[in-house]
């Protein structure tokens, strides 16, 4: 298994399906003829057309001013995996390398308290 060490982090397997890092958003997206009925409520799935790795939730379908037929889709992701994109807001990206298990991250010491803890993410 070949590993990006570039910009990479590692983050705990416990972490990244907690929900912590989850996101969600909505997507406009223009349908091709060829694709049949869509309606509200269906789950895109990754399908030749549909250009996005994850799945998605029709909310609703209309007719755009060039007479095609629009998607209206809320798009979700709530597990973090190897090769998942995370930022800061003040820029930096990472890419996740890989998980690991809470119990296998190192420990690290406090400077100040002198407390021992493991963290979720070492960057």
């Amino acid at each position: 298994m070949q590993q990006n060490t570039e910009n990479a982090c590692i983050v705990s397997k416990e972490f990244a399906e907690s929900g912590w890092l989850s996101w969600s958003g909505f997507i406009d997206y223009p349908l091709p003829r060829s694709c049949g009925k869509i309606e509200p409520w269906d789950v895109m799935y990754r399908q030749e057309w549909w250009k996005y790795s994850i799945q998605g939730l029709v909310i609703k379908t209309y007719v755009n001013k060039m007479g095609g037929v629009n998607a209206y889709v809320y798009v979700f992701n709530k597990k973090l995996e190897v090769g998942g994109k995370l930022a800061t807001w003040h820029g930096l990206k990472f890419t996740v390398s890989s998980l690991m298990s809470y119990s296998d991250m190192p420990e690290m010491e406090n400077t100040l308290t002198g407390e021992r803890f493991r963290p979720n993410i070492i960057v």
